[in-house]
């Protein structure tokens, strides 16, 4: 497919309380535990386990099988994380869902996820491709308890892999190749890093640009079901200019000006806000005259903030 992808994304969630420093893996839907990947058992007691009638890729093995829970409204998992008494851990959720028309029915449903009774996202599933949802938790507790919840008759929530990771490692982000519509690829020199920033190697070798200096790119972001939201957003910038030459343009958010964003030869940059929306962001790369070059990117990260947790719900309402 070539050179392909330039602008990489990726949109996690932060929530307001925590997990554990255990790394947790597990291929839902599995009949047996493989690698570092464990099956479903002694993580949740109910749902059965299908097999996808459609591969989206052969390397994929968590997303071949997955565990739908069609007899209660609500069901979990208990993750095990790090007790405290004294301070919180933060912890890597990853959930992973793949329709793949499972059930012959070619009807991919639509639930919702929690974590330990809050809602972390509405899942809208698709027939052919698979949803990454990454959330940041910080808790104390030795367990902490991941929910799919049915929202709407006959359609039954399901996943096809559920991980639990202390963030340390830049690689645990899932960055999401992403080429804008009138955008130019960009191929730069062979960066291996960017300073303090911890960035993949792919992220740093690929880039879009405008196709004139005159030209903005626009980059909008639309969170389903969301309104005033607190966002954090990081934007992240490479170089592929000559050592006389010099890159500059001004970063704006929903028309808020943020920052003015100047590249030198070999060089790279980053700049981050923090917004409220109301469940849309569009991010703006806008010429300021000062430059012959024209505006570029070559990642963003997007981190939503949630309120924090009610109180957590039951044993028993869990299982409702």
């Amino acid at each position: 497919m070539g050179s392909l992808f330039l602008l990489w994304t990726v949109v996690l969630i932060i929530l307001g309380k925590a997990l554990s420093q255990s790394d947790v893996y597990i291929d839902c839907g599995s009949q047996i535990s493989y690698d570092d990947w464990d099956d479903d058992e002694g993580y949740t007691e109910t749902g059965e386990n299908k097999a996808v009638q459609l591969h989206s890729s052969p390397n994929s093995t968590q997303l071949k099988t997955l565990r739908v829970f069609p007899k209660h409204k609500r069901n979990c998992y208990a993750l095990p994380a790090e007790a405290s008494s004294l301070s919180e851990f933060t912890y890597l959720i990853r959930a992973s869902f793949y329709y793949g028309n499972y059930d012959g029915h070619s009807h991919p449903p639509t639930f919702e996820l929690e974590v330990e009774g809050m809602k972390w996202a509405t899942i809208v599933t698709s027939n052919t491709k698979p949803q990454f949802y990454e959330l940041l938790y910080y808790s104390k507790k030795e367990n902490i308890s991941v929910c799919l919840v049915q929202t709407k008759h006959k359609q039954f929530p399901f996943i096809n892999a559920l991980e639990l990771r202390y963030p340390d490692d830049e690689d645990d982000r899932i960055w999401e190749p992403n080429t804008p519509a009138g955008l130019k690829a960009v191929t730069l020199p062979s960066f291996t890093s960017c300073g303090d920033e911890r960035l993949p190697y792919s992220v740093l070798r690929q880039a879009v640009e405008a196709p004139n200096p005159t030209d903005t790119i626009n980059l909008p972001f639309a969170f389903n079901g969301s309104h005033d939201l607190q966002q954090y957003v990081r934007a992240y910038f490479s170089s592929n200019i000559n050592e006389s030459e010099t890159r500059t343009f001004s970063f704006y958010i929903n028309d808020d000006y943020i920052s003015t964003i100047t590249i030198g030869y070999y060089n790279c940059n980053s700049t981050q806000a923090y917004v409220r929306s109301n469940g849309t962001l569009n991010v703006q790369l806008r010429p300021n005259g000062n430059s012959a070059l024209s505006p570029f990117i070559s990642g963003i990260e997007i981190y939503t903030a949630l309120p924090a947790l009610p109180a957590e719900a039951t044993e028993e309402e869990k299982k409702k």
